[in-house]
């Protein structure tokens, strides 16, 4: 019912893209996924071309969510199929209201399923138009042009007395029972199902029903989740993926690229509920270049015309310098792999990545971790361990061929560990956001990047390291810690060696404790920040697959030599391009 591993690829011109994507969720006390979802372009009995997807998160626990979500979907998606007619919102309410029926008989006639129940969020698009109903807490998004419309409302307690003017936002917040669902399918034998395209989410349900059949335009997204995506975090910084953060997604990746990333960007933020996603894709048009050509074709002609009558000005319209020259490809050699982990360029399509095989790469090339890990190594012998639901840009590879002879890492997500080859010249560093940067000096170092906090936490487990922001460097010995923000450098004792030794692969041997240098003063603020791995994923229950590939195990490579022990340079400033 939900294979996100299968890329809607064959789509033809002008019809919708689909992408999804689901995980368990970070938390060991998630046993079971109980997220059910569907997406597939489809003919119904009476005829009608459509896309169908919808997005349930089961309620009542263990089997009994798990089964009140698959029930909902599967009742939605056979009903929809054998409709016959074109009334698209008609066709999902009466879809939902038998799922609901559906589900609240089987919780009577069983005692253990009592109190199962599920939401949902669903949608037909046909013909380019968009039709959406709801029920309960799982929400749509449009994005268009940048912007990040939520199209569904929350059928909470909190939302509702807010709807209903009896609280304010504020007093919302505080209440107890602020995220208490009042619409869910299978609590009662008839559920209202909300038929409301919302651009507000305070505007009535009467209103937002006039905007079913909204027409998409080329380039549009559409998100179906359930909450578990967005979901504010349990320590308040945030939520576990930001409504801000869809757009710079969608815009990098195909839909199902994005599904991936957006379900890996909450499970590294630890996620502690299931999450789903479906990602429904309004393919960009050609009129854009239509117009290009047309334009380019007019201007070309008129220079012809201003050539014949001896008008030459043409060198001044065009560049005098001449063009830069591509660079080679270098190549890194891919090690060891648990789970499934990607190579993505621009402009390419994504690859998949095979343990113990070399990967021509380019300037700008990311390698993205899922489930698993991945160890590479760069042209000049450098070892990176990636962490999995990490994700890093290839800025620049020191290779020996084009004189580069920095390897520069941007860290997008997650974290890494880097052991250090030291060879004549060669340096590496990892970049974030927010100009934050360390530099390995010699010779293995741990970086964890969280975007959510905008901080870069380093282990400088052997040699000497360097962390940076903007204004301010400081260097660390082996068996030191410290961390960087967009405007403070703080230290926070000693290296966190435990973290990183179940990262190392074959280097775990060299990632031992070192004695702790002392420390030199700093005004800066000293507060630890534990940076948690995610939580191995379970096993789905039977009846939804996951998304990632399981770990498989791999060949055992040879023990590489330890690192090399001269002493690191005299370096008191990151290393730039």
């Amino acid at each position: 019912m939900g294979d996100s591993t299968a890329p809607k690829s064959n789509a033809k011109r002008g019809s919708i893209r689909i992408g999804m994507d689901q995980n368990i969720g970070a938390s060991i006390k998630r046993r079971s996924l109980e997220d059910a979802y569907f997406a597939e372009a489809l003919v119904t009995a009476g005829g009608q071309p459509i896309t169908l997807a919808i997005v349930a998160d089961g309620i009542g626990g263990a089997s009994s969510g798990e089964r009140a979500s698959y029930l909902t979907v599967e009742c939605v998606t056979d009903f929809v199929r054998e409709s016959t007619g074109a009334d698209f919102p008609q066709i999902l309410e009466a879809a939902l209201q038998k799922a609901n029926r559906a589900v609240y008989d089987e919780a009577q006639r069983e005692e253990h399923k009592r109190d199962m129940g599920s939401t949902a969020v669903a949608t037909i698009v046909h013909r380019d138009r968009l039709y959406l109903a709801s029920v309960g807490d799982s929400r749509a998004y449009l994005v268009r042009g940048g912007k990040v419309i939520q199209l569904t409302v929350d059928h909470t307690f909190g939302e509702e007395m807010i709807r209903l003017g009896k609280l304010r936002p504020e007093e919302a917040a505080r209440n107890p029972h602020a995220g208490a669902l009042v619409r869910s399918i299978g609590n009662e034998p008839d559920v209202q199902v909300d038929l409301g395209v919302y651009w507000n989410a305070r505007e009535p349900e009467t209103g937002a029903k006039a905007r079913q059949g909204t027409l998409l335009k080329p380039g549009d997204h559409l998100i179906l989740c359930s909450d578990g995506l967005i979901k504010e975090r349990p320590d308040g910084r945030g939520h576990f993926v930001e409504t801000g953060e869809f757009d710079l997604i969608l815009s990098r990746n195909p839909p199902l690229q994005a599904a991936r990333t957006l379900v890996s960007k909450a499970m590294g933020r630890n996620a502690n509920d299931n999450v789903s996603v479906i990602v429904l894709q309004k393919p960009a048009g050609r009129t854009g270049a239509l117009r290009t050509i047309l334009r380019w074709g007019v201007i070309l002609a008129l220079l012809a015309a201003l050539a014949a009558a001896g008008v030459t000005f043409l060198p001044q319209l065009l560049p005098s310098r001449p063009p830069t020259p591509v660079p080679a490809e270098a190549s890194i050699l891919i090690g060891p792999i648990s789970g499934e982990a990607l190579y993505k360029e621009s402009g390419r399509v994504p690859v998949t990545l095979r343990a113990d095989s070399p990967l021509p790469v380019n300037p700008g090339g990311t390698l993205q971790t899922l489930e698993g890990t991945v160890q590479f190594i760069l042209p000049d012998s450098s070892r990176v361990y990636l962490d999995r639901f990490s994700e890093v840009v290839l800025t620049q590879i020191a290779d020996p061929r084009s004189g580069a002879q920095n390897n520069i890492l941007t860290l997008e997500q997650g974290r890494l560990l880097i052991v250090l080859v030291l060879q004549s010249g060669f340096s590496s560093s990892v970049k974030a956001p927010e100009n934050l940067r360390a530099q390995v000096l010699g010779s293995v170092m741990g970086v964890a990047y969280d975007p959510g906090e905008s901080r870069l936490e380093v282990d400088c487990l052997e040699g000497a390291c360097l962390v940076a922001n903007a204004g301010d460097v400081l260097q660390l010995g082996g068996g030191q810690y410290a961390w960087a923000g967009r405007n403070t450098i703080g230290r926070a004792g000693e290296a966190r060696y435990a973290l990183w030794a179940g990262l190392g692969g074959t280097d775990a041997g060299w990632i031992t404790p070192t004695a702790l240098p002392t420390a030199t003063p700093t005004d800066t603020p000293t507060a630890t920040m534990k940076f948690i791995p995610a939580k191995t994923t379970e096993a789905p229950p039977p009846g939804v697959q996951p998304s990632a590939t399981p770990e498989t195990p791999t060949a055992e490579p040879p023990t590489p030599e330890p690192p090399t022990a001269e002493p690191p340079p005299e370096t008191t400033a990151i290393d730039e391009e």
